[in-house]
């Protein structure tokens, strides 16, 4: 089903003449069909978790460096279970 919905396009040349060709977005028509439902019921695909879990901590750093200025740094060991948000310490000259 050429330029359906679910596919996307890209542009190929041919013989001086250039054609679209859509690929399909999904490997069969199930996903195709259990994408449309989560996208109709506002529920679109899940995020990886540790995605939202990088995005949710630059989030803080930033409302922290807006709230009280500096340089925020954020560490995450996902091993150990351990999430730090902290002010970057200030070079010291000894």
């Amino acid at each position: 089903m050429e330029g359906a919905g679910n596919d996307y396009p890209y542009w190929k040349s041919r013989g001086g003449v250039e054609m679209i060709h859509y690929v399909p977005r999904y490997r069969t028509r199930n996903e195709e069909i259990i994408a449309q439902l989560r996208n109709s019921a506002g529920a679109n695909a899940p995020l990886d978790p540790e995605i939202v879990i990088k995005r949710k901590a630059a989030e803080i750093a930033i409302a922290m460096a807006l709230l009280h200025g500096g340089d925020w740094r954020v560490q995450i060991d996902h091993q150990e279970g351990f999430l730090v948000v902290a002010r970057r310490g200030q070079s010291r000259n000894l």
